[in-house]
């Protein structure tokens, strides 16, 4: 994912894109509208981990990560128009150039992916009413109804006449694969086969089961297939038996209708690249990770319950049956790295049906409760832990999509310096910068700390990561004003900002 753009949500009329680098800090005053991009990465999380009505799971219960409300409530008043916009810049693998390019080192395609929501009349909930993307330089644009059907395909703003879509015997078939979004492409896809079908003068018969499949049916994806390599990709393609496809392109050319075909072709691949989209998405999303700006309060002892925790929630409160069910190698190494990062480390202690956590700094023989150690211990542990257990335990037990791809994980962290004294907080900002050089991992930080700021400049200036890795948005909203504009600002190579406001952190004057 190299970027976001979100249109109509809150505050957010219009970010403009907003490009994701290794490490991306928020910063603004409060109520700027930081918070409410940031928290799009959770809020798509949490919708695909359930089964939900609508595209999104807007209002989260104590279990989800973050709650919008609901879609009237997300959108902006003053907007435009009655749709929440989100625009994905993504680079998603494409199983159509795999199938047919073995040469190809790369089966990538990069596109600009935007998604429409609006309300709905009839039945009271929020719909996906258009999607828009790129595919080979064509520009695919479908919309869709508040019951899931298609209300308008175009290609390259020519559109198409889907009238009769639903009407047709829905008889091609064809493969089913689960969708992020709340829609389905699949009746387009058999739409366009049979609309190349009738270009192609071939009839389609299809019998009870697959093994009997009218051979037409394969003689369909044979000319489909051919034609997409030859005439949209310009590359040939080996195929056995091709006198029957050579003589059905050749008869198509004759009757004047093979450039009507090659557009039901190029429609047809590039519907099968939706799906590749939206599953590169999926994988994103459930790939992001959430830690909220307040964190639970550190307690004296811990219920010990009999269920397997394999990550920190996003508040931290099963934190302690987190390191309690970690083996005793996994914990000695995270207890090495805290006290060689942070120069302390966590201990675990089991009594009676109860946890306690224990923190032991370096050079002191004793430990301490947690619930004892003041209150920044307890909202620095669900951080680091979170850190430590997605970029040296985790990552490489993520599946890979694709099995081409690795899907970055994406760290979405909100006020991470609260109730921490300075130190730590850079501190914590050499962690941070530490696991964003050395893993495929975005993070997008909401920030009002100086500190932290100032120290990722600092290590710029050392080498420790490039100002290119680490990009800077500016959140600003008048008082007076209902609309958040976002401004980019940067760090040059020697970690000094560029394009900041003069006196960004001095008070008003009096």
């Amino acid at each position: 994912m190299n970027s976001i753009r979100v249109k109509n949500l809150r505050s957010l009329k219009d970010t403009n894109n907003v490009d994701l680098k290794r490490i991306n800090l928020f910063v603004g005053n409060n109520s700027s509208g930081k918070s409410t991009l940031l928290r799009v990465f959770p809020l798509f999380k949490q919708s695909v981990q359930k089964k939900i009505n609508g595209p999104i799971l807007w209002g989260g219960g104590d279990d989800d990560y973050v709650d919008f409300g609901s879609f009237a409530e997300s959108l902006n008043y003053k907007a435009e128009e009655d749709a929440i916009r989100f625009i994905f810049d993504i680079s998603v693998y494409d199983n159509n150039m795999y199938k047919y390019n073995y040469h190809r080192q790369s089966h990538t395609q990069n596109t600009s992916f935007e998604i429409a929501i609006k309300d709905s009349d009839k039945n009271g909930l929020d719909h996906i009413s258009e999607m828009d993307y790129d595919y080979l330089n064509n520009h695919i644009s479908i919309g869709f109804s508040f019951d899931k059907k298609v209300r308008f395909l175009k290609i390259n703003e020519e559109e198409i006449d889907v009238t009769s879509m639903y009407d047709v015997q829905q008889d091609v078939w064809f493969w089913e694969t689960d969708s992020l979004f709340d829609v389905s492409v699949h009746p387009i896809r058999r739409f366009v086969k049979n609309k190349f079908a009738e270009c192609m003068k071939i009839d389609i018969k299809v019998k009870d089961s697959i093994a009997n499949l009218d051979t037409n049916v394969r003689l369909i994806d044979s000319c489909m297939n051919r034609i997409f390599v030859t005439e949209i990709l310009g590359e040939k393609i080996k195929q056995e038996k091709q006198s029957s496809v050579d003589e059905m392109i050749k008869a198509a050319e004759k009757k004047g209708k093979i450039k009507e075909a090659q557009k039901w072709v190029l429609i047809y691949f590039a519907l099968n690249f939706m799906g590749n989209i939206s599953e590169y998405l999926f994988a994103c999303f459930r790939k992001v990770y959430y830690i909220t700006p307040v964190r639970a309060t550190a307690e004296r002892y811990y219920t010990l319950r009999n269920y397997a925790v394999d990550e920190v929630d996003c508040r931290g409160k099963n934190l302690a049956i987190f390191l309690n069910s970690l083996g005793d190698a996994d914990l000695e190494k995270f207890q090495e790295w805290t006290l060689e990062n942070l120069g302390f480390k966590i201990t675990t202690a089991t009594s009676e049906g109860h946890v306690s956590l224990k923190v032991g700094r370096e050079g002191q023989s004793k430990s301490v409760n947690l619930s004892d150690s003041g209150f920044g211990y307890s909202q620095i542990l669900p951080i680091i832990t979170q850190l430590w257990y997605l970029a040296y335990k985790k990552r490489n037990e993520e599946p890979i999509y694709r099995a081409f791809i690795d899907v970055p994980i994406i760290i979405a962290i909100e006020q991470p310096e609260l109730h921490l004294h300075p130190g730590f907080q850079a501190k914590l900002a050499d962690i941070i910068v530490k696991i964003a050089k050395e893993n495929d991992v975005k993070f997008i930080i909401e920030t009002h700390s100086e500190t932290i700021i100032n120290r990722i400049g600092r290590l710029i200036e050392k080498d420790r990561i490039s100002n290119n890795d680490v990009g800077i948005y500016i959140f600003d909203k008048k008082l007076d004003e209902d609309e958040t504009t976002v401004n980019k600002s940067s760090y040059d190579k020697d970690g000094y900002l560029q394009d900041w406001p003069v006196g960004f952190f001095e008070p008003e004057e009096v």
